[in-house]
């Protein structure tokens, strides 16, 4: 059982930071705030679903709550920074 969840959290991570490059990789220009945080929302949304549904083991694994916890912190850690660079993109822009 916790190998099935550190396989599916590493698969929910990688695909969250695939997700991620996809919008902010190669931009140049900030996001509204608006729009700023929809994509982090719906981001992190499909890879908690990815997680849950993947995993299949919330019931039978005693420490799946810390599975999803380390989840959540790694996507709070890049929620972050992306927030921190978005605001520099933002900064640049009015100079």
């Amino acid at each position: 059982m916790e190998q099935e969840c550190e396989i599916t959290l590493n698969f929910a991570t990688e695909n969250y930071n695939k997700e991620l490059k996809g919008y902010f990789g190669n931009r140049s220009e900030p996001f509204e705030t608006e729009e700023l945080f929809l994509i982090l929302k719906e981001t992190r949304d499909r890879a908690i679903d990815e997680f849950i549904i993947a995993g299949d083991v919330r019931d039978k694994f005693a420490n799946y709550e810390e599975y999803l916890r380390r989840l959540q912190e790694f996507m709070n850690l890049r929620e972050e920074k992306i927030i921190e660079i978005n605001e520099n993109l933002a900064e640049e822009s009015f100079h």
